[in-house]
């Protein structure tokens, strides 16, 4: 055997054997203490080993795999009574959300399942589909998928194939609907991690725990998009993040990677203030698109067209984008209701927020344009109860995302030919684009 083949050989090997030694729960006890650094780690250790050990007595006698999974539903969520939050905020995301604060979202639930099934040596995997997340018992024999979101109820393959329409090539680049190994779980929440770091403007973390996911399971192409993204956005580094994207593109075999890489590209153009190129990219992109991507391409061409003034076509784009959604988010409705005040359509624009607010109560952005809209809408006492609940950003915009929504934004027209208006936008410019 070729001294080359040898070596990745054994590389393969101890890649595996490091698998095998990852803890589920200590590594939940690290991100949970990165994203929250007051939570206390030796509470939320006492809290995994008080569970599990109730676990393991309950589970005591229990013959076949449907009695223990019906075992773990009652001890991990029905005596606990730990219930389901759709909102797609970082903190309900965590373990600690459903273990500590007992309200946690798709992810959250999966992990718990995952971290006291692995302390209790049985063979419950977490699966990730397109836009969620579940366990499930799979020892090779016996498959019995557990909805965490619902008291552990058992769904078909085919409820979790509806939220999505993932090819083969989808699956080995993405992972969708397979029972992931203790390694590929663990980058998934290593990507996690870094998302939210991203969010709060900390891109140099968010790019090691990106790059902690992609050691972990380097076959998924989604998290090269998010370390690319990165380099991309939050760091700077335009020209290798875009050779990345291109490399990318001309080796995936994955319908949604060749489309949010399209995307990504897209997105670069938006940045630099090129619509018409950019709507030519998600107009290829959006004949290539599944429908788990189907939203994004419709809202991020709904966003050129209103940077264009194309306002009934911008509308139209963003109503689709949320319609195409298997479950909306928080933000989707945020970003129709401006659309349906650029078209002055101030009540709908109302509605569309206060559904917002309803699905994420924390979005401080929201709530500062939900005050705006009340008073231009005449519901003044509304508007200005609504505003003094607004909290300060905790950052400072570093990319140049901002600088789209300042050119798009058709309240800032009266203002465009003031000198101070212009050195504002000119000074900010030249800190995002550098």
């Amino acid at each position: 055997m070729p001294i080359r083949r040898i070596v990745f050989a054994l590389l393969a090997l101890a890649v595996a054997a490091r698998a095998e030694e990852i803890d589920l729960a200590v590594t939940c006890v690290h991100l949970g203490v990165v994203q929250e650094p007051e939570l206390d780690a030796a509470k939320m250790k006492e809290a995994i080993d008080a569970l599990a050990e109730k676990a393991k007595k309950r589970l005591e006698g229990a013959k076949g795999p449907k009695e223990v999974v019906a075992g773990l539903n009652e001890v991990l969520l029905m005596d606990r009574k730990v219930s389901y939050i759709s909102n797609k905020y970082w903190r309900d995301s965590t373990l600690a959300a459903s273990l500590l604060r007992g309200q946690g979202n798709c992810l959250s639930t999966a992990t718990l399942y995952a971290v006291i099934g692995q302390r209790l040596g049985l063979p419950i995997h977490a699966v990730v589909v397109p836009r969620h997340a579940f366990a499930r018992f799979d020892d090779g024999k016996t498959r019995i998928n557990i909805e965490t979101t619902n008291q552990g109820l058992e769904l078909p393959d085919e409820y979790y194939k509806a939220m999505g329409e993932w090819t083969d090539g989808d699956r080995v680049a993405l992972g969708y609907g397979e029972s992931l190994s203790t390694a590929q779980f663990a980058a998934e929440l290593h990507t996690y991690a870094g998302r939210h770091l991203e969010q709060v403007e900390q891109h140099e973390g968010a790019l090691a725990e990106t790059e902690q996911a992609i050691r972990l399971w380097p076959a998924n192409e989604g998290y090269a998009i998010q370390r690319l993204s990165l380099l991309l956005g939050g760091l700077g580094r335009r020209d290798e993040a875009l050779r990345g994207y291109q490399d990318l593109l001309e080796k995936t075999q994955s319908g949604e990677v060749r489309v949010r890489v399209l995307m990504a590209e897209a997105g670069d153009l938006q940045a630099h203030e090129k619509h018409p190129e950019a709507l030519d990219v998600l107009r290829t992109a959006f004949h290539d698109a599944p429908k788990q991507v189907l939203p994004d391409v419709l809202g991020a061409m709904a966003s050129s067209y209103r940077t264009l003034r194309r306002f009934p076509e911008a509308l139209l784009a963003q109503d689709l984008a949320l319609s195409a959604q298997f479950q909306p988010e928080a933000g989707d409705f945020t970003e129709l209701a401006i659309y349906y005040k650029n078209a002055n359509q101030l009540e709908d624009a109302v509605r569309c927020l206060k559904e917002a607010l309803e699905r994420n109560p924390e979005d401080w952005n929201t709530r500062l344009i939900l005050a705006g809209y009340l008073i231009r809408a005449k519901h003044d006492d509304e508007g200005w109860a609504m505003f003094k609940t607004v909290e300060k950003p905790r950052a400072l915009a570093k990319t140049p995302d901002i600088l789209n929504y300042v050119n798009t934004e058709v309240d800032f027209d009266r203002y465009r030919d003031d000198a101070d208006f212009k050195e504002l936008v000119e000074t900010h410019r030249k800190r995002l684009l550098k």
